[in-house]
């Protein structure tokens, strides 16, 4: 609906748009209050003070909203939320929320002790992080066994915006970005439909658009996009991966996903180079392509600059691209994918595998995670 898209947009705005002092302060008291009397765990109170004060109201609010299911209230309260809230929180406060979670073993508990565990995991010590590896594999053990059968996909919805739309929003992400000098292309579905329809794919869910890592600039992304009135920030994904023997933390960002104000979300992957390829990720997966200059191209009446041999990129990326296929999911329709050593997005795959996803299961199988309803940790 028109109205619920447009009070989304704004919300989003107002949550991350910079706030006063005064607001920031009140929303800080407000917020550890709420949390203190939810949980009766001081550090983690003291933790959403200190979002609201750092202006992250969107983070702090989320926090919120996951201690009012998960804290005494839950009772009451049928949803249990399934997101990581352990991100960017102090020793401390993971410690706190480690004793909360420690009272019950039901299904929505272990995963979130499961993220708690993810995070303690990466963040530890070398000398350390071999007892916190098992520790995580322990309780993700416990949720492996209790995944069920496979349940049907859902197909997804058709997109929410027509094609004025969508023309509307490229049209604003080309301003914001020639505004901020960073040159840009199209990728993914965005550049599929551009080639072999000419046209925004029909069943297609957003934007995908490119820049080269070395031209984009973060902390001049986010100014440009505070002060440009049609867009607002839904979230910034960070490309984290463990790597060479002693599995070292690697986080580089990755994906960031704005929103039109007409409800059409843009992705933007950073593109970065290495040994000839340019590869594209998030959290979850990173995608492999040959490095690639930029060519012109028609996408509903509109130039846009897109790979220039889109014979190879999209082979690539979709096998047979020709073909349109209109039940595909990124984890496992591209043969350029492959899966981070990422303790988190295993968890997600857990949790939405627990929840009956036969792709979440599908990928738990194929990289070696979950035999015969057995987790383990191939890599580690």
């Amino acid at each position: 609906m028109a109205w619920r898209t447009q009070a989304q947009f704004h919300a989003l705005t107002y949550l991350t748009a910079r706030h006063r002092a005064p607001m920031r302060g009140l929303m800080a008291g407000i917020g550890f209050l709420c949390v203190l009397l939810l949980t009766g765990r001081f550090v983690l109170a003291q933790d959403t003070a200190r979002q609201f004060w750092a202006d992250d109201f969107k983070t702090a609010l989320h926090r919120l909203d996951w201690f009012a299911h998960y804290g005494w209230a839950g009772r009451f309260l049928t949803r249990r939320p399934a997101f990581d809230i352990s991100q960017d929180m102090p020793a401390a406060g993971l410690d706190a929320l480690d004793a909360m979670l420690m009272v019950s073993d039901a299904p929505e508990v272990l995963r979130a002790r499961l993220y708690l565990a993810a995070r303690r995991a990466t963040q530890a010590a070398p000398q350390e992080r071999a007892v916190q590896f098992e520790a995580y594999c322990q309780i993700a053990a416990q949720v492996a066994a209790r995944i069920p059968a496979p349940s049907p996909e859902e197909p997804k919805h058709a997109p929410a915006f027509t094609q004025p739309q969508a023309r509307a929003a490229l049209q604003a992400a080309d301003r914001l970005m020639q505004a901020l000098a960073m040159p840009w292309y199209i990728v993914s579905g965005t550049f599929l439909g551009a080639v072999r329809e000419g046209d925004f794919l029909s069943h297609d869910y957003d934007i995908d658009i490119g820049v080269h890592a070395e031209d984009f600039d973060h902390e001049r992304f986010l100014a440009g996009l505070r002060v440009d009135p049609a867009f607002c920030l839904v979230r910034i994904d960070d490309y984290a991966d463990l790597v060479g023997p002693d599995l070292t933390p690697v986080q580089v960002p990755a994906l960031y996903k704005i929103m039109h104000r007409s409800g059409v979300e843009v992705d933007i992957f950073l593109h970065h180079l290495k040994d000839g390829q340019r590869w594209h990720g998030s959290a979850r997966h990173r995608w492999w392509n040959v490095a690639f200059d930029a060519a012109p191209y028609d996408l509903a009446g509109l130039m846009v600059a897109g790979p220039a041999d889109a014979e190879i990129y999209l082979r690539e990326n979709y096998g047979d691209w020709q073909t349109p296929k209109t039940a595909f999911d990124c984890s496992t329709g591209t043969p350029n994918v492959s899966f981070n050593r990422n303790l988190v997005s295993i968890a997600q795959f857990l949790t939405q595998a627990q929840a009956g996803s036969a792709v979440a299961q599908s990928v738990l199988t194929t990289e070696g995670y979950v035999q015969d309803g057995k987790f383990i940790l191939p890599w580690a």
